[in-house]
């Protein structure tokens, strides 16, 4: 378990709060609520970090997601959550293995249980996501280029929206090569 002691207290607080409130909404739907990312990490910003959250529940009804979003809405800090339904659980770590991977290696559990304990994500799996994501962005690149160069932009905005997302799909794979 990691600890946050790095987040500034008032997110500490708000985040206190928000386990609190998700607890006391969802009762025994609320299956694992999960701190994740730079919070655990050590490198939360807090002018420019989120708190990212996984709210595994045991069943993801209007009902469960309306007490998940006023409870991110009573926040005064930025609250992202990730929401699950216990059942489609493992489609989800499959669909999404390298999110879940780099969530398995830095997470805190606030509340219930620790659904990514022992969490092994399929290499061959995760690397085919990764390989699909560089693609798409690929494809959208010159896709947005084509567009450009119609419209006459000499410096198309694509190229600084793909960034981000190709740092992110490259460092997801370097991880998964060790």
């Amino acid at each position: 378990m990691q600890s946050l002691t790095r987040l500034p207290v008032r997110h500490q607080r708000e985040l206190a709060s928000f386990v609190e409130r998700l607890r006391a909404g969802l009762g025994d739907n609320l299956h694992c609520l999960a701190v994740y990312g730079s919070a655990v990490r050590g490198a939360f910003a807090a002018r420019h970090s989120d708190l990212n959250v996984l709210v595994v529940l045991e069943e993801s009804t209007v009902e469960a997601q309306g007490v998940v979003g006023d409870a991110v809405a009573a926040r005064r800090v930025d609250i992202s959550p990730f929401v699950v339904d216990r059942a489609l659980l493992p489609r989800a770590t499959r669909a999404f293995a390298v999110k879940f991977a780099s969530i398995a290696r830095a997470h805190r559990v606030l509340a219930g249980v620790d659904v990514l304990a022992g969490l092994e994500v399929d290499a061959a799996v995760a690397r085919f996501l990764v390989e699909q994501a560089l693609l798409n962005a690929r494809l959208r690149a010159i896709q947005a280029f084509i567009r450009a160069r119609r419209s006459g932009a000499r410096h198309p905005a694509f190229v600084s929206a793909l960034v981000p997302q190709l740092v992110t799909e490259m460092s997801g794979l370097l991880r998964l090569e060790g």
